[in-house]
């Protein structure tokens, strides 16, 4: 309450003045635990909280899109520093989301138990955002944006919640996630300066050198100028939350010689109704926040998981578990950035037809910037594919497009890369078709948008080198494989740690 007071985030106002048709929406307190890198409770937090499910979009409310920073661009920065040997700090903005501006007219409740004397059957006339409001978010970025501005930061186009700042004394890069902020600064002078800025306009909490963001465990190795970033903690808690902590550990994600399909989903009404009680979505949605955050390898499985949401089988839920018992069995696992140029390098790769019930293809990506990759992707193609080749050279324009996406980014970010970036493709028809249109009778077919990578290697901002496909690490992207493959090629994505035997 005195921080909703100190930002005056409403004036009580009585209910006659409330607009015909505006609708005054419920508030409640909500309690929450903030946990450390190992999970432990360090803080009770109350929060007042706007049920914003009851506002009405084009009456008090209109825009709520928010950007936050992407993981890649987060895994970037931390190589960049590491390898850099800067400064790489956390800060937390206090109630955040108080000091955004609102547009429109919004009325809400009093908070219960809290209403002033005599006033009881008045309401609030929001002048600040709170919590829950669904335009909360997005008048809290504007307003970040422009006090990054103003302490003279400049937004990188690449990604809309990077900021950078440049002068003579030294260099200092920003990635916010809503109100936490992960630092890089060149020096200790230009992290104090960014520091002291920032707390002249926020309440901010110096959390001191990044242990701990969004889930994940950060560990620096100065010496080494290496980082690892690990989800112990994170998978520890999906595990107890679906009651798997006792199951047996596994080494291999899925089975290769296991088949999944659509058709193996329930068909009769009882079957049916006795799977919505299984919480295979809360499986694959946990699984999904590991595969984007630390996990490449777990990548394909839930890809492949992921297509039988809509009516998962006994069998869809066996491999599902079976994921969550190897990201437990691995969970101390980490991804290890750093020790390198600031220079990366890719590889593509598709298996052909591997979907059985649409005939389509799988494409995988991944880049490295050093000892462990910053972006990967697995994902089924838009499209069936005709031949491996043609499979290969989707697999390739997918890949392209990352490529260019990290080479602005690292332009932005002061970074350029001079030569033409070096993608890995096993394929060697796929690698001549990328830079020679000589296979008409093959490629007339494809469609216009896959031939964006030839583009872009006639730009000379990418070349595709061939690679055999025992040490193509996007393999993995792809298909299940053998425990000994898998486990060669996670340790070239940088996953390092121990795996059960």
């Amino acid at each position: 309450m005195k921080s909703l007071c100190k930002h005056k985030v409403w004036d009580l106002v009585p209910c006659m003045q409330v607009p015909t048709g505006q609708k005054v929406i419920p508030s409640k307190p909500v309690f929450h635990y903030k946990r450390d890198s190992e999970g432990k409770i360090i803080r009770h937090k109350v929060c007042m909280v706007a049920k914003g499910f009851a506002q009405k979009p084009g009456v008090d409310y209109t825009d709520t899109y928010a950007p936050v920073a992407r993981m890649e661009s987060t895994r970037v920065l931390l190589h960049i520093g590491v390898s850099l040997d800067w400064e790489i700090h956390q800060m937390d903005v206090k109630t955040a989301f108080l000091h955004g501006d609102l547009e429109e007219e919004v009325y809400m409740e009093q908070p219960e138990g809290m209403k002033e004397p005599g006033k009881e059957d008045w309401v609030c006339y929001m002048h600040k955002t709170l919590y829950g409001l669904m335009q909360a978010a997005r008048a809290w970025n504007i307003h970040l944006h422009r006090a990054m501005l103003e302490i003279g930061y400049v937004r990188i186009s690449a990604d809309h919640c990077i900021y950078m700042r440049k002068t003579p004394s030294g260099s200092t890069i920003v990635a916010i996630h809503i109100d936490d902020m992960a630092v890089a600064a060149s020096n200790k002078a230009e992290m104090a300066k960014l520091k002291e800025q920032l707390g002249k306009l926020f309440s901010i909490v110096d959390l001191g050198e990044l242990k701990w963001l969004l889930g994940i465990a950060v560990t620096r190795n100065r010496r080494m100028r290496t980082i690892s970033l690990c989800q112990a903690a994170y998978i520890e808690s999906i595990t107890r939350r679906l009651h798997l902590e006792d199951a047996h550990p596994v080494t291999m994600l899925l089975d290769p010689h296991v088949t999944l399909s659509k058709g193996d989903g329930p068909t009769s009404e009882e079957d049916m109704l006795r799977m919505k009680k299984i919480p295979y979505l809360t499986a694959v949605g946990s699984i999904m926040y590991a595969a984007t955050a630390t996990h490449p390898d777990v990548a394909y499985a839930v890809q492949h998981l992921s297509q039988f949401n809509s009516n998962p089988g006994n069998s869809h839920w066996t491999a599902a578990q079976r994921i969550i018992r190897y990201l437990y069995a691995t969970k101390t696992r980490s991804l290890v950035l750093g020790r390198s140029d600031i220079k990366f390098t890719g590889w593509v790769d598709s298996d052909w037809g591997a979907c059985t019930d649409t005939r389509r293809s799988i494409s995988g990506y991944t880049f490295s910037l050093g000892s462990g990759l910053v972006s990967w992707s697995s994902k089924k193609q838009p499209t069936i594919a005709t031949s491996s080749m043609e499979a290969e050279y989707i697999a390739s324009c997918h890949g392209a497009k990352e490529a260019v996406w990290l080479r602005s980014l690292l332009k932005s970010l002061g970074y350029a890369q001079d030569d033409a970036s070096c993608i890995h493709c096993d394929n060697v028809g796929s690698n001549i078709l990328t830079r020679d249109p000589s296979f008409h009778a093959c490629s007339k077919h494809i469609d216009i948008q896959h031939h964006y990578v030839r583009e872009r290697v006639e730009a000379g901002d990418i070349h595709y080198a061939y690679i055999p496909t025992h040490d193509n690490i996007a393999d993995c992207l792809t298909k299940s494989l053998l425990c000994p493959k898998f486990q060669e090629l996670t340790a070239h994505m940088g996953m390092r740690g121990d795996i059960p035997t």
